[in-house]
């Protein structure tokens, strides 16, 4: 079946891979090693069955000899780069992208997140209060606040996240030359996750008042940027009777 046809394949980028990590301690050279090694197997099976395809439709002086299986031969380099590139989409490539969509998810996702804050605004609002529903768009009022709200909540799991699992790991008195613990480890991402939550806040609060404010739509982007100050100071801050201001 095309399952049990693909076992060499699936072998290799998994637990085979894994290997290479572990005995080379790099995923660079283990994704080569990985590469390499697929070609090797594959390479002869692989080569055999492409001839024999091809001779079936071949015209009889376009057909080619079959070769017996051997572990290389022409086109072998071809078929190891490929190989290098399929590797390289789930083993390296996988979570430089997965950051790059994340830092851009503002840009994406601004104008269904702006509509929706925006119907749910005037669904509670007064007549006088209520704001026109803007057309989804990539970008507007409220975008800077967003996009920094996200940066700060990629930079939880992916930028904090193994700064606070070294410190917990120094606080347990453990050598610091040993890896952190799974436990040290959630750990981290809990802390690093809960202190990027409560820094990204002020930046949600600004971006929900920036897109239901009348005020704040209307606005240049200096005084939007006055008015989303002056917000936030009435959310953190509060005077007392002597004058004097505290959160």
């Amino acid at each position: 079946s095309p399952a049990a046809a693909s076992m060499i394949q699936f072998t290799m980028l998994g637990p085979g891979y894994h290997f290479y990590l572990g005995l080379l301690g790099n995923r660079k050279p283990a994704l080569l090693a990985v590469a390499l090694t697929e070609t090797l197997v594959m390479y002869g099976a692989t080569t055999r069955n492409a001839q024999l395809i091809h001779n079936q439709a071949a015209a009889g002086r376009d057909r080619v000899p079959v070769r017996p299986i051997m572990p290389v031969g022409p086109g072998f380099t071809a078929i190891f780069l490929r190989n290098c590139l399929a590797m390289a989409g789930i083993r390296v490539l996988s979570e430089p992208m997965a950051r790059t969509l994340h830092w851009i998810s503002g840009l994406v996702m601004y104008g269904a997140t702006t509509r929706n804050a925006q119907l749910i605004h005037n669904q509670a609002a007064a007549g006088r209060d209520r704001v026109p529903v803007r057309p989804i768009m990539p970008v507007g009022p409220g975008f800077t606040a967003i996009l920094l709200r996200n940066c700060l909540a990629m930079a939880g799991i992916r930028v904090l996240s193994e700064p606070m699992a070294r410190t917990l790991h120094w606080i347990s008195g453990a050598d610091a030359s040993s890896k952190c613990s799974p436990g040290i480890n959630m750990g981290g991402d809990f802390l690093a996750s809960v202190l990027c939550g409560a820094l990204s806040m002020p930046f949600n609060q600004t971006f929900n008042f920036q897109v239901t404010n009348a005020a704040c739509l209307a606005a240049t982007p200096a005084e939007r940027f006055a008015l989303a100050l002056r917000f936030l100071k009435t959310q953190y801050f509060m005077s007392t009777a002597s004058g004097s201001v505290r959160l």
